[in-house]
Protein backbone atom coordinates (compact mmCIF):
# COMPACT_ATOMS: atom_id res chain seq x y z
CA UNK A 1 0.00 0.00 0.00
CA UNK A 2 2.85 2.34 1.30
CA UNK A 3 4.60 1.58 -2.49
CA UNK A 4 1.29 2.76 -4.14
CA UNK A 5 1.04 6.16 -2.97
CA UNK A 6 4.80 6.73 -2.96
CA UNK A 7 4.36 6.17 -6.81
CA UNK A 8 1.26 8.12 -7.56
CA UNK A 9 3.19 10.94 -5.38
CA UNK A 10 6.18 10.93 -7.48
CA UNK A 11 4.12 10.73 -10.94
CA UNK A 12 1.55 13.69 -9.16
CA UNK A 13 4.61 15.83 -8.59
CA UNK A 14 6.44 15.00 -12.20
CA UNK A 15 2.78 15.95 -13.93
CA UNK A 16 2.85 19.08 -11.99
CA UNK A 17 6.57 20.44 -12.35
CA UNK A 18 5.67 19.78 -16.25
CA UNK A 19 3.48 22.00 -16.23
CA UNK A 20 4.90 24.68 -14.37
CA UNK A 21 7.98 24.78 -16.37
CA UNK A 22 5.50 24.80 -19.91
CA UNK A 23 3.27 27.59 -18.57
CA UNK A 24 6.77 29.19 -17.75
CA UNK A 25 8.30 28.95 -20.99
CA UNK A 26 5.15 29.67 -22.67
CA UNK A 27 5.37 33.41 -21.01
CA UNK A 28 8.60 33.86 -22.16
CA UNK A 29 9.34 32.71 -25.53
CA UNK A 30 8.15 35.23 -28.22
CA UNK A 31 8.34 35.58 -31.75
CA UNK A 32 11.15 37.81 -33.02
CA UNK A 33 10.23 39.18 -36.27
CA UNK A 34 13.51 40.52 -37.80
CA UNK A 35 13.50 43.34 -40.36
CA UNK A 36 16.92 43.71 -42.41
CA UNK A 37 18.68 47.02 -43.27
CA UNK A 38 20.76 46.81 -46.75
CA UNK A 39 23.26 49.34 -46.94
CA UNK A 40 25.52 49.57 -50.19
CA UNK A 41 28.50 52.48 -50.59
CA UNK A 42 28.01 53.70 -54.36
CA UNK A 43 30.58 56.08 -55.88
CA UNK A 44 32.19 57.64 -58.31
CA UNK A 45 36.08 57.51 -57.51
CA UNK A 46 38.77 56.03 -59.71
CA UNK A 47 39.35 52.30 -58.60
CA UNK A 48 42.67 53.70 -56.44
CA UNK A 49 40.89 55.47 -54.49
CA UNK A 50 37.71 53.83 -54.11
CA UNK A 51 40.20 51.21 -52.33
CA UNK A 52 40.96 53.92 -49.64
CA UNK A 53 37.32 54.21 -49.07
CA UNK A 54 35.87 52.81 -46.28
CA UNK A 55 32.41 54.44 -44.63
CA UNK A 56 31.54 54.32 -40.40
CA UNK A 57 28.05 53.33 -39.88
CA UNK A 58 26.54 53.74 -36.70
CA UNK A 59 23.00 52.63 -35.70
CA UNK A 60 21.41 53.91 -32.91
CA UNK A 61 17.77 53.49 -31.08
CA UNK A 62 16.26 56.02 -28.92
CA UNK A 63 19.71 58.11 -28.68
CA UNK A 64 21.21 54.67 -27.13
CA UNK A 65 24.32 53.57 -27.30
CA UNK A 66 25.35 53.15 -31.10
CA UNK A 67 25.92 50.38 -32.78
CA UNK A 68 29.05 50.50 -35.24
CA UNK A 69 30.26 48.68 -38.20
CA UNK A 70 32.42 49.59 -41.91
CA UNK A 71 31.09 50.05 -45.28
CA UNK A 72 33.42 49.69 -48.61
CA UNK A 73 32.01 50.24 -51.93
CA UNK A 74 33.16 46.62 -52.65
CA UNK A 75 31.13 45.29 -49.17
CA UNK A 76 28.08 45.78 -48.97
CA UNK A 77 26.25 45.47 -45.22
CA UNK A 78 22.98 43.63 -44.48
CA UNK A 79 21.94 44.39 -40.54
CA UNK A 80 19.10 42.16 -39.11
CA UNK A 81 17.19 44.65 -36.87
CA UNK A 82 14.97 42.65 -34.23
CA UNK A 83 12.93 45.64 -32.75
CA UNK A 84 9.87 47.36 -34.62
CA UNK A 85 11.00 51.01 -33.55
CA UNK A 86 13.02 53.96 -34.96
CA UNK A 87 16.46 54.06 -35.61
CA UNK A 88 18.79 56.49 -36.76
CA UNK A 89 21.68 55.60 -39.23
CA UNK A 90 24.73 57.36 -39.39
CA UNK A 91 27.11 57.30 -41.77
CA UNK A 92 30.54 58.93 -41.27
CA UNK A 93 33.94 58.65 -43.37
CA UNK A 94 35.86 56.57 -41.79
CA UNK A 95 39.47 57.71 -44.19
CA UNK A 96 40.76 61.44 -43.00
CA UNK A 97 38.50 63.62 -44.82
CA UNK A 98 37.61 67.40 -45.45
CA UNK A 99 34.78 69.44 -45.67
CA UNK A 100 31.05 67.20 -45.38
CA UNK A 101 31.94 63.63 -44.26
CA UNK A 102 28.93 62.84 -42.74
CA UNK A 103 25.20 62.17 -43.40
CA UNK A 104 21.95 60.81 -40.67
CA UNK A 105 18.87 59.19 -41.77
CA UNK A 106 15.90 58.09 -40.01
CA UNK A 107 14.17 54.69 -40.13
CA UNK A 108 11.69 52.27 -39.17
CA UNK A 109 12.63 49.28 -38.04
CA UNK A 110 9.14 47.64 -38.61
CA UNK A 111 10.01 47.23 -42.43
CA UNK A 112 12.89 46.29 -44.53
CA UNK A 113 15.41 49.00 -46.18
CA UNK A 114 17.78 49.50 -48.58
CA UNK A 115 19.71 52.56 -48.19
CA UNK A 116 22.40 53.49 -50.43
CA UNK A 117 25.27 55.72 -48.90
CA UNK A 118 26.61 58.47 -52.10
CA UNK A 119 29.55 60.65 -50.93
CA UNK A 120 30.43 63.36 -53.29
CA UNK A 121 34.27 63.41 -52.75
CA UNK A 122 37.35 63.33 -54.62
CA UNK A 123 40.62 62.05 -53.55
CA UNK A 124 43.37 64.33 -52.47
CA UNK A 125 46.50 63.60 -50.96
CA UNK A 126 46.13 61.03 -48.48
CA UNK A 127 42.49 61.79 -47.92
CA UNK A 128 39.23 62.55 -49.21
CA UNK A 129 37.43 66.27 -50.01
CA UNK A 130 33.84 65.69 -50.01
CA UNK A 131 30.93 68.04 -50.66
CA UNK A 132 28.39 65.66 -48.95
CA UNK A 133 27.26 62.53 -48.28
CA UNK A 134 23.85 61.49 -48.79
CA UNK A 135 21.54 58.78 -48.81
CA UNK A 136 19.30 57.80 -51.36
CA UNK A 137 16.66 55.23 -50.12
CA UNK A 138 15.98 52.54 -52.77
CA UNK A 139 13.21 51.06 -50.79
Amino acid sequence: MARRVLVATVVLLALVSGAATSSSTAKTNQAVATHRLILVVKTSLPPAAEKKLAVLVLISQNGGAPAATVATPSKPLTIHLDNRGLFRVKAELDSPCKGTCAASYRISGSVNHKLEIVPSCRLKGSGFVCSRVEFIKVY
